[in-house]
């Protein structure tokens, strides 16, 4: 379709078909002030603002709707949003954490939303190991917290070792970061749960 053909099934669409189209990978970027978007807002139809918070190409209108709703599943979906180059909530661009922000997410999150964020691609290695090391603005979450984010990293696809020899990236850093990792990750882990056998893929409790 062209653009001018996508906005008018959008806008004659159902709140499940919007969903799906956005959901679907579509090309178009639809910036927050694009009078589509604006309209979706003011309708304030939970569905379509679940599809434009989870898979919206305008990280301006994932953090929008972060930022302005009450309801946890759109805050969520928003935090889990994974298709920005790079991009990801509470950090500037290329990934350097705004502090305050940072702080305050831990501080009032709730663990669905822990979940989204630190299971999100774009949270990367350089991320984790800022996270493992305890640096700014991680060096002082208190045990418990500091614990749910370790369980919610298990499962982020960056705390995995990702390269051998035959599959090597372009630049040495890269693997560098991704080999301390998966290093150092089960080290830390063991540290908060010595109770546990950790494997690269799963936990057995002893």
């Amino acid at each position: 379709m062209s653009p001018e053909e996508t906005i008018l099934f959008l806008e004659n669409s159902t709140p499940n078909e919007i969903y799906k189209f956005f959901e679907s990978k579509n090309k178009y970027v639809f910036k927050l002030k694009h009078p589509l978007i604006q309209k979706f807002i003011k309708d304030d139809n939970k569905l379509v603002l679940m599809a434009l918070a989870k898979f919206s190409l305008d990280f301006e209108t994932v953090k929008y709707l972060y930022a302005n709703s009450k309801d946890t599943a759109i805050r969520v979906a928003a935090l889990s949003n994974d298709k920005q180059f790079f991009d990801l909530m509470f950090h500037t661009f290329p990934g350097t954490p705004i502090i305050k922000e940072v702080k305050e997410f831990i501080s009032k999150a709730s663990y669905s939303e822990f979940k989204a964020h630190f299971q999100n691609k774009n949270f990367s290695e350089s991320q984790i190991i800022e996270f493992l090391e305890k640096k700014s603005p991680y060096e002082d979450i208190e045990d418990e917290k500091y614990k749910a984010i370790l369980l919610c990293l298990l499962n982020n696809p960056n705390r995995l070792s990702k390269y051998d020899i035959g599959n090597m990236p372009e630049d040495g850093y890269t693997w560098y970061e991704n080999n301390k990792v998966s290093e150092l990750f089960p080290e830390v882990f063991k540290k908060y749960f010595p109770k546990s056998l950790y494997d690269l893929n799963k936990l057995i409790d002893v």
